[in-house]
């Protein structure tokens, strides 16, 4: 099957290609065919899966129920985190060439958004959305949303700590002794008040 055929075309985000109903018909439950391509779609959409009915789009839903002929209302009769719905999320990673993101995969992107995007942006919704589309981009599954907030905050952070310290070796030796100073008399002063 030619992984390109199974990707939507920006004016065509509605149909499912014909290679994937050709694949579902007939071998799964009409459920299991709706869990199956509202998994396809969101994966493709959102770059994971959705862990439960309420992560889709109601449009989604009764599109993709229509192409197949069922009743929208299968996709309750769907258990999202059951044996059949991991077996169709590796499928369709297998399908897709996508690939479960990895501790090393979290990593790289840190690296990467230090080097490349938090020079120009700090902004947590942007910095968020380009790395959701580094990880789409290197068809990696999204993480949950934990473990992807944990990584762009340690991007933040070391950063920042980058940052600082360059900021830092760029002072004279005057500017640094003087900014001593100033910090010794801060301290005494918070110490005076303390006792």
């Amino acid at each position: 099957m030619n992984r390109s055929s199974l990707y939507l075309a920006p004016d065509d985000r509605d149909t499912v290609p014909a290679l994937l109903l050709d694949r579902v018909a007939g071998r799964m439950p009409a459920a299991h065919r709706l869990g199956f391509l509202l998994q396809w779609r969101c994966l493709l959409e959102s770059g994971g899966f959705p862990s439960s009915l309420q992560d889709l789009n109601v449009g989604w839903i009764t599109s993709l129920a229509s192409q197949l002929g069922v009743s929208p209302r299968l996709a309750r009769e769907y258990v999202w985190e059951g044996r059949a719905a991991r077996r169709h999320r590796a499928e369709l990673r297998g399908l897709l060439g996508f690939r479960r993101c990895t501790n090393a995969d979290l990593d790289r992107l840190i690296n990467w958004l230090v080097r490349e995007v938090l020079p120009e942006a700090q902004a947590w919704n942007r910095v968020h959305a380009e790395a959701r589309t580094w990880l789409q981009t290197n068809q990696l599954e999204v993480p949950t949303d934990a473990r992807l907030e944990r990584a762009v905050r340690a991007a933040l952070a070391r950063h920042e700590r980058e940052f600082c310290s360059q900021f830092v070796r760029k002072l004279s030796t005057p500017v640094t002794k003087a900014l001593d100073a100033l910090l010794e008399i801060a301290d005494e002063q918070s110490a005076s008040k303390l006792a």
